[in-house]
């Protein structure tokens, strides 16, 4: 099932509120830069439009893993249903995700791709001079991921999610008429 998915809850729209001005841009941005990275690391696809609008297919069966996601306060309706009319998508369970409530430029979009169900999921935030969260009881433990745990988290969470795990590296994203792309690579 696909989903129009609200990622961050903020402040109701004010028009004052400008990119300068948006204390939550940097921290939704940093997570289109994680999804990116995501689909890249599975092999998939990302491209990102200039105004920050990624489409992040990671191949997972998981709707808010793939899909088309939006930095801004007011998505901008056409980019929304450029990226969202990428093949890549087809056969994947998908999302449309934008901040705040879902408008109705969004959710006519969304319409127009079988996207019916609207939820919301915030995007949970730590700040970094927070420091470690208290600890949990019993015996679950949180703790950072070391250097040479690394690939052991990143196989877990490739096989838990259903995606091809690749190894760190692989090749630099192609620029096509001002869009970043990460293309899946081709079978030889």
């Amino acid at each position: 099932m696909a989903t129009v998915v609200p990622t961050v809850q903020g402040p109701q729209r004010d028009d004052t509120m400008t990119p300068l001005h948006d204390p939550l841009r940097p921290i939704v941005f940093a997570y289109t830069v994680v999804r990116d990275a995501l689909a890249a690391a599975a092999e998939g696809r990302c491209t990102r439009d200039p105004d920050g609008t990624v489409l992040a297919v990671s191949g997972a069966p998981v709707a808010t893993l793939n899909g088309v996601i939006s930095p801004n306060r007011d998505p901008n309706p056409q980019v929304l249903e450029s990226l969202a009319g990428d093949p890549s998508l087809t056969g994947l369970p998908w999302s449309i995700q934008v901040r705040g409530r879902a408008g109705r430029a969004v959710t006519d979009v969304a319409a127009r791709f079988g996207l019916t169900a609207v939820t919301t999921s915030p995007l949970m935030i730590r700040r970094p001079g927070a420091g470690m969260p208290p600890a949990p009881a019993g015996s679950l433990r949180i703790r950072p991921v070391e250097g040479e745990e690394l690939g052991l988290y990143a196989r877990t969470m490739a096989e838990g999610f259903g995606v091809p795990h690749a190894p760190v590296g692989g090749e630099l994203p192609a620029r096509t008429n001002g869009r970043v792309s990460h293309r899946k690579k081709q079978q030889s």
